[in-house]
């Protein structure tokens, strides 16, 4: 029995690489954003090749953008068997989406060397030299569904599953991927019945819960694109009244910041003020004091002014007798 033995991650998503084996039951556990939805996907591509039934909303990036960012951006898948394996080449090439079968159990030397990815032609190239034949590219998903369902006899060593009437295959795979609230018995009768060449009658009463449930989701669906504009232009206006409100806080902060800034200056300048203030007190007290030093002195050098004045006169009139008694004619 042919089965998805390992799936391979290269440059891929926001891994640089990636390598899971996937015999027997696997479980991924883990918090949100640590890959298991990455993982998923990539596998659920290798069954239904069909990037619109991901379960990938428009709002995040394509699956050829998120998985292929790099030239040397690839996805490898190993098939097993008894007595043979092959090897699943997924990359993009010229921004399209390129499938390419080799002959060939799974070899990281094929695809990386000196911890560096290789090229497309040197993986090719290698390959070739190593013994493994790498076939042509397949871009159309069409053709590589047929392959592995089988519906595709010259490439018929490469299907996994082999069944004429595959169309439902993919579309069950991607429930099972996609809801997990479907009854585990209903998706092992669906799954059989999808590999069954013989028709078969769907019992509406045995699954009128699952009716139901979808029923209640289309109208859910229905009811939110009726009201998503509304319901958009509600956020974007509530988002708008956020800004606003944290434009009013901003402003507030800067308003106390400064009001705070205001008052600490005022206080500065009271306090320069008590300074200054005391200062001129200060000077003002000492030029009093020099100015009644200066009255004191100017009084007391007048004073000693007139004295002087006082002796100069006496001391004329003392020589003008001297002079008349030296001189009594001149006198005359």
């Amino acid at each position: 029995m042919k089965q998805l033995s390992r799936i391979v991650l290269i440059n891929s998503a926001t891994v640089d690489f990636y390598e899971l084996q996937l015999d027997g039951n696997i479980h991924f556990i883990g918090t949100q954003g640590t890959g298991k939805s990455t993982l998923l996907r990539a596998i659920l591509f290798f069954y239904n090749a069909d990037a619109r039934k991901l379960g990938i909303s428009k709002e995040k990036s394509s699956f050829s953008d998120y998985y292929f960012p790099y030239a040397d951006s690839y996805i490898v898948y190993e098939v097993s068997e008894e007595n043979r394996n092959f090897c699943v080449w997924l990359y993009k090439k010229q921004n399209r989406l390129c499938f390419r079968f080799i002959d060939g159990s799974y070899n990281r030397e094929l695809f990386i060397s000196l911890q560096q990815a290789l090229t497309e032609g040197q993986v090719i190239e290698k390959a070739n030299q190593q013994g493994y034949k790498v076939h042509r590219p397949i871009h159309n998903f069409t053709e590589y569904r047929d392959i592995i369902y089988g519906a595709n006899k010259g490439m018929n060593r490469f299907h996994v599953l082999q069944n004429p009437g595959y169309q439902n295959i993919p579309r069950t795979i991607s429930n099972i991927f996609l809801n997990s609230s479907l009854d585990g018995g209903f998706i092992k009768t669906t799954i059989i019945n999808s590999l069954s060449d013989d028709p078969f009658e769907l019992n509406l009463d045995a699954n009128r819960h699952h009716i139901e449930t979808a029923r209640n989701d289309y109208r859910d669906v229905s009811e939110y694109l009726l009201h998503e504009k509304k319901a958009q232009n509600i956020v974007t206006q509530y988002e708008m009244l956020l800004q606003m409100e944290d434009g009013k806080k901003e402003m507030a902060w800067q308003i106390g910041a400064s009001y705070n800034l205001a008052k600490y200056k005022e206080r500065e300048l009271e306090d320069d003020q008590k300074v200054i203030g005391q200062k001129v007190q200060d000077q003002s007290g000492k030029i009093g004091k020099i100015e009644a030093e200066f009255l004191v002195n100017q009084r007391r050098i007048q004073d000693k002014l007139s004295l002087v004045k006082r002796d100069i006169a006496k001391a004329n009139q003392l020589a003008k007798k001297l002079r008349c008694k030296k001189y009594p004619a001149n006198t005359e």
